[in-house]
């Protein structure tokens, strides 16, 4: 059980990283063309609420992770 808890929460910090990451990179890039505060403002509050669902949809993983350790050959008593 450890082992899947250990490898959902790695799948999920990656991912999230990467997200994170990219979402940072494509704010800075998009607010480059505004010249108004409040389309800036206005646009981080678009990423904040993309950011948030998009990590609803990564938690199931921390969930499922012992399901994706067995789909991936490893013994079932050792997971459970």
């Amino acid at each position: 059980m450890m082992a899947a808890v250990g490898f959902g929460t790695v799948i999920a910090n990656i991912f999230g990283y990467l997200i994170i990451q990219n979402m940072g990179t494509g704010f800075a890039i998009i607010c480059s063309y505004f010249d108004d505060k409040e389309q800036i403002g206005f646009m981080y509050q678009k990423t904040l609420g993309i950011n948030f669902f998009l990590c609803i949809l990564i938690t199931p993983i921390l969930y499922l992770s012992d399901r994706m350790l067995i789909s991936l050959g490893f013994n079932e008593d050792l997971v459970n």
